[in-house]
């Protein structure tokens, strides 16, 4: 999980930090409503998300409901010598089925574990294994994650815009037909 390091100035951060206590404590007693394109700003500040796409709403819930319901599963990301990637990938195949490779770059894997793998998986197994392997395969460091909001609404912005096309096709076929 490579992050970017942001400066603010501190205008900025004490915007920031009181627009999320003004709205932590007005939401106690009210709703609000807030539009945004910032992904971040809806994880700090909504309790629910509605995420419309092309003007229609494209699904409703809490951050937890949305991840679960439309993330793709967990991300495993694992930092080990360049010499050892070769084994972590056959270590993280044999614990995860259908585990697919992301990114790999200097000794850092990281890996998406499908939903339909984790069925029986618990992050207390996934954490136990590692632990278990950590030294054997040379893991400086590895973190588990749920999908981002980001990459959720990007999933479902895909969606609808792939089934709109298909939408257009199937009118495009009827209308051809009848000619």
């Amino acid at each position: 999980m490579h992050r970017t390091l942001r400066l603010y100035s501190f205008e900025h951060v004490l915007v920031a930090m009181l627009s999320v206590c003004v709205v932590a404590d007005l939401s106690k007693s009210m709703s609000i409503v807030l539009t945004t394109h910032s992904m971040e700003e809806c994880e700090a500040l909504c309790s629910r998300l509605a995420i419309m796409v092309n003007g229609q709403l494209a699904c409703l819930g809490s951050l937890a409901h949305l991840k679960e319901r439309f993330g793709k599963g967990y991300f495993l990301e694992v930092s080990t010598e360049e010499s050892r990637v070769d084994d972590v990938r056959a270590f993280v195949h044999s614990l995860f089925e259908g585990a697919e490779e992301q990114e790999h770059h200097s000794g850092r894997v990281q890996f998406l574990i499908p939903k339909q793998s984790q069925q029986s998986i618990t992050l207390a197994s996934i954490f136990a294994a590692i632990e278990e392997a950590k030294q054997r395969l040379s893991i400086h460091d590895y973190g588990v994650s749920q999908a981002s909001l980001e990459s959720i609404f990007v999933n479902i912005a895909k969606s609808q815009d792939q089934a709109q096309a298909e939408a257009r096709a199937e009118h495009n076929d009827k209308r051809e037909a009848g000619r």
